[in-house]
């Protein structure tokens, strides 16, 4: 089973040009953002996909936008290249598969929350896009063996995650965070997202390089403690199961990532939203 799945890696379609060419663009230049308008341009199917993010996400009471320039500003500009990696990823899946919907949900709400948890912080060694880029592809391992090992195993819910390591070990002979690592270097991703990949949920005696550790706490416990974030209700106040989660998710936070647990609830509240309006226009 595991030369199976290591070789479903090898498989897997290279990235399109325009997403590798958005992930090496310098987001210090002059003309970054035009240089991302023309790059999402060059490929129609990503430039309509961006238009319909721009016009969902978060924007039900601003302004329909009709031009490029206007989705790639409302977005972000430094955000653009992220999203377009994942719709670049995410095209050789279905849709219609729930397990496969579930898991991009549950990708984009990490990327989301540990991006907005590393802007709050604001610690220059946890950057936003780095933060969005590593949570949205952490567990692409985890849809590998959902494509090619046991339907057990195959499962994106964070909910049920405790062993899962240690029974893919078991069972497999490789974790979903090798896979997504080796998955990481097959596109020709930055070094550090394969790094962040491979230990973000780190064994005892990993040697984890000391200038990433607070990137990959951040986006593992993003990943293990803050989601599946829809269960929480959709309000917050009085007694009741959502003051009760929301203390135990505070009191599992690193000290880095302490926030006041209105602030916490908003977070979460937002990033269930856009994320499922960008799920939506992935499969638009």
């Amino acid at each position: 089973m595991r030369d199976l799945l290591i070789g479903s890696v090898e498989d897997l379609p290279v990235l399109p040009a325009v997403a590798s060419e958005l992930m090496g663009l310098d987001a210090s230049s002059e003309s970054y953002f035009d240089n991302v308008v023309e790059l999402v341009k060059s490929e129609p199917r990503f430039a309509a996909r961006v238009l319909a993010v721009a016009n969902s996400v978060a924007a039900a009471s601003q302004a329909e936008i009709a031009t490029l320039r206007g989705a790639v500003a409302r977005i972000g500009s430094v955000n653009v290249p992220n999203l377009v990696l994942g719709m670049a990823i995410a095209q050789g899946s279905s849709g219609d598969d729930p397990t496969v919907r579930c898991f991009w949900r549950h990708s984009l709400e990490v990327a989301m929350g540990a991006s907005q948890l590393a802007a709050l912080t604001g610690d220059l060694e946890t950057p936003p896009e780095e933060a969005y880029a590593i949570g949205l592809l952490h567990d692409i391992g985890r849809i590998l063996i959902h494509r090619h090992g046991p339907p057990a195993l195959g499962s994106p819910d964070e909910s049920e995650s405790c062993g899962l390591v240690e029974a893919e070990i078991a069972f497999l002979g490789v974790t979903h965070a090798e896979l997504g690592a080796l998955a990481c270097r097959r596109w020709g991703l930055p070094e550090r997202f394969e790094v962040c990949v491979r230990y973000h949920h780190p064994k005892a005696d990993d040697e984890i390089p000391c200038d990433m550790e607070k990137l990959i706490q951040l986006v593992a416990a993003t990943d293990q403690v803050l989601f599946p974030a829809d269960r929480l209700v959709s309000r917050i106040g009085g007694q009741g199961e959502e003051d009760e989660l929301l203390a135990s998710i505070m009191a599992a936070l690193p000290p880095a990532l302490q926030l006041e647990k209105l602030i916490l609830h908003q977070l979460l509240r937002g990033v269930i939203a856009d994320a499922a309006a960008v799920l939506n226009a992935i499969w638009c």
